[in-house]
């Protein structure tokens, strides 16, 4: 099965896998493409990015945004402090630095991979990559994380669920993991379940998300038009070329009209 391309979660992944190794300039053009595509997970890589880099102005502008979503969180308010005073200290420095540098290199490089055969619709690549990573760490959450969309892609949705809620046992509140596991829910009829994820990952991360499309989509499937209403509005607005998004609007409208 081939998959989409510039797709958010795809682009995120290869981002964050990039930065993981140190590939700045390459984390930089996919991190950026991802936000653009309304994956909030990559403000956070797009700061820590900046930091490290020194661009101290552009991190101020991202970690702003991802402060949005987590205001107290004790990481993002050093790295705000560090971005304001121009000057990143070294702990903190550590904590951001690439894991490739001191981790796994050959694991992030593989993940690294993966992703961008993910990006670039090669699915059987790209499983291929990821499995040479976890041999490698069998717990690198990027390439749990892309194995486990390659596997719900292919309707595989049980074996894609294992990995997804190991993802999020190691990092409880990972966007992508989150809306994988949701996705896998919803596949195996567990819609009631999908929803709760889906709301909580809301919560977690507002704004137009890929939770915002699962329940929009949950919704118009189950009738339940009302709710559906404006989830598609706030999704037309965000991307006001997308056709689909603009189809499903109209019919939601009209479903609660009745």
């Amino acid at each position: 099965m081939e998959l989409e391309r510039n797709h958010p979660a795809a682009l995120n992944g290869l981002g964050q896998a990039y930065l993981n190794i140190g590939r700045f300039a390459l984390a930089e053009t996919f991190l950026k493409k991802a936000a653009n595509a309304n994956a909030s997970a990559a403000w956070f890589g797009l700061a820590r990015l900046y930091l490290l880099t020194g661009k101290y102005d552009e991190a101020q502008t991202w970690i702003a945004k991802a402060l949005t979503e987590q205001p107290n969180e004790p990481t993002l308010v050093q790295m705000q402090e560090a971005a304001q005073k121009k000057a990143l200290p070294e702990e903190l420095r550590k904590q951001l630095a690439p894991a490739g540098k001191s981790g796994n290199s050959v694991a992030e490089k593989a993940a690294a991979d993966g992703w961008r055969h993910f990006q670039n619709g090669n699915s059987r690549s790209a499983e291929l990559a990821f499995n040479r990573a976890l041999a490698k760490d069998p717990e690198n959450l990027s390439a749990m994380n892309g194995l486990g969309f390659l596997l719900v892609n292919s309707g595989k949705a049980a074996d894609a669920q294992k990995l997804f809620e190991r993802c999020l046992e190691i990092e409880p509140d990972a966007a992508g993991p989150m809306n994988g596991l949701a996705r896998c829910l919803k596949d195996q009829g567990k819609v009631d379940e999908a929803i709760v994820l889906w709301e909580k990952m809301r919560k977690l991360y507002p704004g137009p998300t890929a939770a915002t499309v699962g329940l929009a989509m949950a919704y118009l499937e189950r009738k339940e038009y009302e709710k559906s209403v404006p989830l598609f509005d706030e999704l037309v607005k965000s991307q006001p070329d997308n056709a689909e998004f603009k189809q499903k609007l109209e019919e939601a409208q009209k479903g609660a009209k009745k």
